[in-house]
């Protein structure tokens, strides 16, 4: 395994924005319980359901994510890049 990279692997890339894109729909879900639990109690419970079954699938990417970031290796930061950005973009 190699210690740096010039950018980061596909995989984590594919992953960083899959991830991404369903939190947008978590948010969407969320707004449609709040939004329609008043108007449309069935559309309310149904977008919680989805709500809850996306989190769960959610959850499974980032510790996905997460082994994978664990595993490959990364980029180097920036020179420009002050040491207390470092310490915080490595936690």
């Amino acid at each position: 395994m190699p210690v740096t990279a010039a950018r980061y692997p596909l995989a984590l890339r594919v992953l960083h924005w899959l991830v991404a894109l369903l939190v947008l729909l978590q948010l969407g879900l969320a707004l449609v319980d709040v939004l329609g639990s008043q108007t449309a109690p069935e559309m309310a419970e149904a977008a919680i359901q989805g709500h809850i079954s996306l989190g769960v699938l959610l959850l499974g990417l980032m510790l996905l994510r997460l082994v994978l970031r664990l595993w490959y290796a990364t980029p180097p930061f920036p020179r420009q890049m002050r040491r207390g950005a470092r310490w915080l973009a490595r936690t």
